[in-house]
Protein backbone atom coordinates (compact mmCIF):
# COMPACT_ATOMS: atom_id res chain seq x y z
CA UNK A 1 0.00 0.00 0.00
CA UNK A 2 2.80 2.40 0.92
CA UNK A 3 4.70 1.54 -2.27
CA UNK A 4 1.64 2.32 -4.39
CA UNK A 5 1.30 5.74 -2.73
CA UNK A 6 4.98 6.48 -3.29
CA UNK A 7 4.72 5.50 -6.96
CA UNK A 8 1.56 7.59 -7.37
CA UNK A 9 3.28 10.60 -5.71
CA UNK A 10 6.30 10.21 -8.01
CA UNK A 11 4.04 10.07 -11.07
CA UNK A 12 2.22 13.22 -9.94
CA UNK A 13 5.54 14.96 -9.35
CA UNK A 14 6.71 14.08 -12.85
CA UNK A 15 3.52 15.50 -14.37
CA UNK A 16 3.75 18.79 -12.49
CA UNK A 17 6.57 21.03 -13.79
CA UNK A 18 9.20 21.25 -11.10
CA UNK A 19 9.69 24.58 -9.37
CA UNK A 20 12.83 26.24 -10.59
CA UNK A 21 15.46 26.18 -7.88
CA UNK A 22 17.00 29.32 -9.39
CA UNK A 23 14.62 31.82 -11.00
CA UNK A 24 17.33 32.54 -13.59
CA UNK A 25 16.59 29.07 -14.99
CA UNK A 26 13.56 30.73 -16.60
CA UNK A 27 16.03 32.41 -18.96
CA UNK A 28 17.78 30.69 -21.86
CA UNK A 29 21.23 29.33 -20.88
CA UNK A 30 23.06 32.01 -22.88
CA UNK A 31 21.24 34.81 -21.02
CA UNK A 32 21.91 33.14 -17.66
CA UNK A 33 25.58 33.19 -18.61
CA UNK A 34 25.32 36.88 -19.53
CA UNK A 35 23.75 37.72 -16.16
CA UNK A 36 26.40 35.81 -14.22
CA UNK A 37 29.26 37.28 -16.28
CA UNK A 38 27.99 40.86 -15.87
CA UNK A 39 27.39 40.40 -12.14
CA UNK A 40 30.88 38.94 -11.66
CA UNK A 41 32.48 41.75 -13.65
CA UNK A 42 30.52 44.39 -11.73
CA UNK A 43 31.45 42.81 -8.40
CA UNK A 44 35.16 42.87 -9.25
CA UNK A 45 34.95 46.41 -10.67
CA UNK A 46 33.18 47.67 -7.56
CA UNK A 47 35.77 46.14 -5.28
CA UNK A 48 38.58 47.67 -7.33
CA UNK A 49 36.97 51.13 -7.49
CA UNK A 50 36.35 51.10 -3.72
CA UNK A 51 40.12 51.52 -3.26
CA UNK A 52 39.74 55.12 -4.48
CA UNK A 53 38.58 55.94 -0.95
CA UNK A 54 42.13 55.40 0.37
CA UNK A 55 43.87 58.23 -1.56
CA UNK A 56 40.75 60.39 -1.13
CA UNK A 57 40.85 60.07 2.67
CA UNK A 58 44.64 60.58 2.65
CA UNK A 59 44.19 63.78 0.63
CA UNK A 60 41.57 65.14 3.03
CA UNK A 61 43.57 64.20 6.13
CA UNK A 62 46.75 65.69 4.71
CA UNK A 63 44.91 68.93 3.95
CA UNK A 64 43.48 69.15 7.47
CA UNK A 65 46.84 68.45 9.13
CA UNK A 66 48.65 70.86 6.81
CA UNK A 67 46.12 73.61 7.39
CA UNK A 68 45.64 73.20 11.16
CA UNK A 69 49.11 72.22 12.34
CA UNK A 70 51.52 73.48 9.68
CA UNK A 71 49.69 76.71 8.96
CA UNK A 72 49.37 76.40 5.19
CA UNK A 73 46.92 74.82 2.80
CA UNK A 74 47.82 72.67 -0.17
CA UNK A 75 47.05 73.73 -3.73
CA UNK A 76 46.23 70.21 -4.84
CA UNK A 77 44.00 68.63 -2.16
CA UNK A 78 40.69 70.13 -3.28
CA UNK A 79 41.13 69.00 -6.89
CA UNK A 80 42.33 65.52 -5.93
CA UNK A 81 39.45 65.06 -3.49
CA UNK A 82 36.60 66.09 -5.78
CA UNK A 83 38.05 64.14 -8.71
CA UNK A 84 38.47 60.98 -6.62
CA UNK A 85 35.02 61.36 -5.04
CA UNK A 86 33.37 62.01 -8.40
CA UNK A 87 35.18 59.03 -9.90
CA UNK A 88 34.16 56.80 -7.00
CA UNK A 89 30.55 57.97 -7.27
CA UNK A 90 30.30 57.34 -11.01
CA UNK A 91 32.42 54.20 -11.35
CA UNK A 92 30.71 52.45 -8.42
CA UNK A 93 27.16 53.17 -9.64
CA UNK A 94 26.90 49.79 -11.38
CA UNK A 95 28.16 48.02 -8.24
CA UNK A 96 25.57 49.91 -6.20
CA UNK A 97 22.85 48.76 -8.60
CA UNK A 98 24.05 45.15 -8.31
CA UNK A 99 23.73 45.37 -4.52
CA UNK A 100 20.33 47.11 -4.79
CA UNK A 101 21.62 50.04 -2.74
CA UNK A 102 20.32 52.91 -4.89
CA UNK A 103 17.67 55.03 -3.24
CA UNK A 104 14.17 54.07 -4.29
CA UNK A 105 10.73 55.08 -3.10
CA UNK A 106 9.20 51.71 -2.42
CA UNK A 107 6.25 52.47 -0.14
CA UNK A 108 3.89 50.81 -2.62
CA UNK A 109 6.46 48.70 -4.44
CA UNK A 110 7.40 46.68 -1.34
CA UNK A 111 3.75 45.66 -0.84
CA UNK A 112 3.25 44.37 -4.37
CA UNK A 113 3.63 40.72 -5.37
CA UNK A 114 7.00 39.81 -6.90
CA UNK A 115 5.57 39.54 -10.43
CA UNK A 116 4.12 43.07 -10.19
CA UNK A 117 7.41 44.44 -8.85
CA UNK A 118 9.31 42.72 -11.63
CA UNK A 119 6.91 43.96 -14.31
CA UNK A 120 7.27 47.54 -13.04
CA UNK A 121 11.06 47.11 -13.10
CA UNK A 122 10.98 45.75 -16.67
CA UNK A 123 8.92 48.74 -17.82
CA UNK A 124 11.10 51.21 -15.88
CA UNK A 125 14.27 49.78 -17.42
CA UNK A 126 12.80 49.90 -20.93
CA UNK A 127 11.13 53.32 -20.71
CA UNK A 128 13.44 55.27 -18.38
CA UNK A 129 16.71 53.58 -17.44
CA UNK A 130 18.03 52.45 -20.83
CA UNK A 131 17.15 55.71 -22.65
CA UNK A 132 18.65 57.80 -19.80
CA UNK A 133 21.86 55.75 -19.68
CA UNK A 134 22.19 55.87 -23.47
CA UNK A 135 21.82 59.67 -23.27
CA UNK A 136 24.43 59.97 -20.49
CA UNK A 137 26.79 57.71 -22.40
CA UNK A 138 26.35 59.71 -25.61
CA UNK A 139 26.64 63.17 -24.04
CA UNK A 140 29.36 62.10 -21.60
CA UNK A 141 31.43 60.74 -24.47
CA UNK A 142 30.99 63.98 -26.42
CA UNK A 143 32.04 66.00 -23.38
CA UNK A 144 35.06 63.77 -22.68
CA UNK A 145 36.24 63.85 -26.30
CA UNK A 146 35.90 67.64 -26.36
CA UNK A 147 37.83 67.91 -23.09
CA UNK A 148 40.66 65.72 -24.45
CA UNK A 149 40.80 67.81 -27.64
CA UNK A 150 41.13 71.01 -25.59
CA UNK A 151 43.48 69.42 -23.05
CA UNK A 152 41.12 71.06 -20.54
CA UNK A 153 42.54 72.14 -17.19
CA UNK A 154 40.68 72.59 -13.91
CA UNK A 155 39.91 76.18 -12.94
CA UNK A 156 38.94 75.21 -9.37
CA UNK A 157 42.38 75.90 -7.85
CA UNK A 158 45.74 77.49 -8.70
CA UNK A 159 47.16 73.99 -9.28
CA UNK A 160 45.09 73.61 -12.50
CA UNK A 161 45.45 69.84 -13.03
CA UNK A 162 44.27 68.19 -16.27
CA UNK A 163 40.51 67.75 -16.22
CA UNK A 164 40.09 65.48 -19.26
CA UNK A 165 40.80 62.18 -17.42
CA UNK A 166 38.12 63.12 -14.88
CA UNK A 167 35.67 64.02 -17.67
CA UNK A 168 36.20 60.51 -19.07
CA UNK A 169 34.75 59.04 -15.88
CA UNK A 170 31.18 60.04 -16.85
CA UNK A 171 30.92 57.90 -20.00
CA UNK A 172 32.86 55.03 -18.39
CA UNK A 173 30.63 55.10 -15.31
CA UNK A 174 27.53 55.34 -17.50
CA UNK A 175 28.70 52.32 -19.49
CA UNK A 176 29.28 50.30 -16.30
CA UNK A 177 25.86 51.28 -14.97
CA UNK A 178 24.21 50.46 -18.31
CA UNK A 179 25.93 47.08 -18.35
CA UNK A 180 24.66 46.20 -14.87
CA UNK A 181 21.24 47.50 -15.89
CA UNK A 182 21.12 44.84 -18.60
CA UNK A 183 21.71 42.17 -15.95
CA UNK A 184 19.05 43.63 -13.64
CA UNK A 185 16.59 43.84 -16.53
CA UNK A 186 17.13 40.15 -17.31
CA UNK A 187 16.65 39.28 -13.63
CA UNK A 188 13.37 41.20 -13.65
CA UNK A 189 12.25 39.28 -16.76
CA UNK A 190 13.04 36.02 -14.93
CA UNK A 191 11.08 37.21 -11.88
CA UNK A 192 8.06 38.04 -14.06
CA UNK A 193 8.15 34.47 -15.37
CA UNK A 194 8.77 32.68 -12.06
CA UNK A 195 7.29 34.96 -9.40
CA UNK A 196 10.60 34.90 -7.49
CA UNK A 197 13.61 37.19 -7.47
CA UNK A 198 16.97 35.64 -8.31
CA UNK A 199 19.38 35.53 -5.38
Amino acid sequence: MVDAEVVRAQEMQERVPRALSDPLEALPPALRGVVRAIDGFTQRTGQLVSWLTVPMVFSLCYEVVSRKFLGHATVWSYDVTYMLYGSLFMLAAGFTLLRKEHIRTDFFYARWPVRTQALVDVLAYLLVFFPAMAFFLWKGTEMAVHSWQLRELSEASPWRPPLYPFRTVLPVGSALLLLQGISEFLKAVAAVRTGRWPE
